[in-house]
């Protein structure tokens, strides 16, 4: 297994058995400190919202019917896809690690797929505030969230995240979708007819 982000000269390398064969880190190499690094820690929440009786799908109903990927069956496997991802390993300013995204490059159809075709890593800000910024009429809740993705995460998103993103804002669609709130926009309004 491979280890990221850690300090091994802090840490003994606990080798798994043969019923356990997860290796982690810990400060006594037994149960004191023991940790996983943080992409296995990922890569196993991704494995839980996808095998069948798990708890996670017991308290979150919408990964019911969930799937994993042949390419992404072990953590070897996933982690060698992410490697070469745009946002792998990233955090943002909190030092929240990217979500391991299947939804949004779906949109406006739902994914029940985890694959190297409709996953990505995006910012935790933006995995939680695309709902609110799809699903808003105003022009201002757009706009902010496209200056906070483009100011923000521009250089840690993958095209096709930023690409999604401008498709979700809305250009496809007219202004008459907006709600008008000042005089200076309905001026607008009138002035293009719209």
């Amino acid at each position: 297994v491979k280890l990221y982000d850690v300090d091994l000269d802090k840490y003994i390398i606990n080798e798994g058995t043969k019923y356990n064969n997860v290796t982690y880190v810990s400060l006594d190499g037994g149960k004191v400190g023991r940790m996983k690094t943080r992409p296995y820690t990922q890569y196993t929440g991704i494995q839980q919202r996808t095998r069948a009786g798990s708890s996670v799908m017991k308290q979150r109903p919408t990964y019911w019917g969930c799937t994993l990927d042949e390419k992404f069956s072990t953590f070897d496997k996933w982690v060698g896809w992410s490697e070469k991802q745009v946002g792998y390993m990233c955090v943002d300013k909190e030092n929240n690690m990217y979500h391991f995204d299947k939804d949004i490059l779906s949109y406006p159809q739902s994914n029940k797929h985890y694959s190297p075709e409709n996953c990505r890593f995006i910012p935790p800000k933006i995995n939680t505030g695309i709902n609110g910024f799809k699903n808003s009429k105003h022009l201002e809740t757009k706009r902010a969230f496209l200056n906070m993705v483009f100011e923000d995460y521009f250089d840690t998103l993958d095209e096709d995240i930023l690409g999604k993103i401008i498709e979700i804002s809305g250009h496809e669609h007219g202004l008459y979708k907006f709600e008008v709130k000042t005089e200076e926009m309905m001026k607008v309004r009138n002035r293009y007819d719209v």
